[in-house]
């Protein structure tokens, strides 16, 4: 075992949102609906800070992703859609089988989809793709469900946005591997709290 200990500078980054709202505006908000108006902006604020959160997330992930594929959404010619579009799986198990040679410690089980990919998905049989239930209001990235019974399928409709991403006809898929204890961790978020 070669085991090696380095140091890096740890940099912060300061997130803040700005909400401006008047004492008459609440008030208007009061009267008309029955509803006070600073929860829900506060709520509303900390979801879009945790959905720019996960969007940095996904984007810094992608980025450090050693083997990019794609994968068309066009039909060719003498196959139907479902039999092409079940073809996918089979190219998930080869980017999963590689993320077990790689890191030798276990096989891909969790994906983020572009819209485009989410279509093949949800296209699936339900054989194949087990769909979660959907949220009331979807904000930023989502579970979709399971596929093959072994992948988490999560949606970024933002995805096609991330540099080297495939634009057009083809889906945007990101693999990777999340183990049960912290050392099989490849990507660690750990925000600073102030105590």
């Amino acid at each position: 075992i070669d085991v090696q200990i380095t140091t890096s500078t740890v940099e912060t980054e300061r997130r803040a949102l700005q909400v401006n709202y008047s004492i008459e505006s609440m008030q208007d908000i009061m009267a008309e609906f029955g509803v006070s108006l600073e929860p829900n902006l506060v709520s509303g604020s900390a979801e879009q800070m945790n959905h720019e959160i996960a969007r940095q997330i996904v984007s810094e992930v992608w980025a450090s992703a050693p083997v990019a594929a794609s994968f068309a959404t066009t039909v060719p010619g003498g196959l139907t859609r479902a039999d092409y579009f079940q073809d996918l799986v089979y190219a998930l198990n080869i980017a999963s089988n590689n993320i077990e040679k790689r890191t030798q410690k276990g096989y891909g089980n969790w994906l983020v989809v572009d819209d485009l990919a989410a279509n093949v998905i949800e296209t699936l049989p339900s054989t194949m793709f087990v769909a979660a239930p959907r949220p009331a209001s979807v904000s930023g990235i989502h579970l979709l469900g399971t596929l093959a019974g072994r992948y988490r399928v999560y949606k970024d409709i933002k995805m096609g946005t991330l540099p080297d991403a495939s634009s057009g006809s083809k889906g945007n898929i990101l693999m990777g591997y999340k183990g049960s204890q912290f050392y099989e961790a490849g990507f660690v978020w750990a925000p600073y709290n102030l105590l």
